[in-house]
């Protein structure tokens, strides 16, 4: 692992098997419902929009493939829940709108891996701008 340093960023170029490992750890907790998917605007609208609840929300974290890999990062005190690592993905689905209309659409993916948590808080689930 490569690390850079942008202002109060780390960037943590991982390679490929270390964000498979990544991603093996990940889904342990999406598989049993660890996870918030934190209250947002863009979040709630692309969860309304695909009327999507936490069951179909697992069903596609669990997709994530490393490929889809875009960026990890450190940050030294991101939102509320401390120091942590950032992971970005961006994932191309097929979901159901509202309207009942099929729709491909580019999720982006962000969650923070903390040392001791419980839940894994998914800090942006949304299409992808």
């Amino acid at each position: 692992m490569e690390v850079r340093t942008i202002s109060t960023k780390v960037l943590l170029n991982y390679n490929k098997e270390e964000i498979e490992k990544l991603l093996i750890e990940f889904k342990e907790y999406i598989k049993d419902y660890k996870f918030k998917i934190a209250k947002r605007d863009k979040n709630d609208a692309t969860i309304y929009k695909f009327n999507l609840n936490k069951s179909k929300i697992r069903n596609l974290l669990l997709e994530l493939r490393s490929n889809d890999h875009i960026l990890s990062s450190t940050e030294e005190n991101y939102e509320k829940n401390g120091p942590g690592q950032i992971h970005i993905y961006k994932k191309e689905f097929t979901l159901i709108n509202i309207f009942g209309e099929e729709e491909k659409v580019t999720i982006y993916i962000k969650y923070k891996y903390l040392d001791n948590f419980t839940k894994i808080p998914i800090i942006s689930f949304h299409e992808d701008e």
